[in-house]
């Protein structure tokens, strides 16, 4: 169950001793989304909007770090996570992944379009 009351389920988790140390999202590809209503008052997501600007695209890269952000909280408040991507990440996406990269270092995507 996340901070936010809702219950998250992560693609991967790595444990250690019942902690959480690492957790892996698995995303096909970055899509344009609108926020739902819940997402709109969470922090991170009203911190990264306000840093990728009133014109920029809402992601589902957004959404990923606003729902690993949640599951942050009591005993699971130290793991590191990354989110593999892939399918090409368009520009317009790209501008918020830059964004969530300088911002929590914490969480790094990674992109293997075209990687063999």
């Amino acid at each position: 169950m996340g901070k936010n009351g809702r219950p998250q389920d992560p693609d991967i988790i790595i444990e250690k001793n019942g902690s959480i140390t690492h957790l892996i999202s698995i995303k096909n590809t970055l899509a344009t989304n609108s926020p739902k209503s819940f997402e709109k008052d969470s922090e991170v997501i009203k911190y990264l909007m306000s840093k990728n600007g009133p014109n920029q695209v809402f992601n589902n890269g957004i959404v990923d770090i606003h729902r690993i952000d949640n599951i942050r909280h009591e005993e699971y408040k130290d793991f590191k996570s990354i989110t593999v991507v892939f399918s090409k990440v368009p520009d317009r996406h790209q501008r918020a992944i830059d964004i969530i990269h300088e911002a929590y270092l914490r969480d790094q995507y990674q992109n293997v379009h075209g990687r063999n």
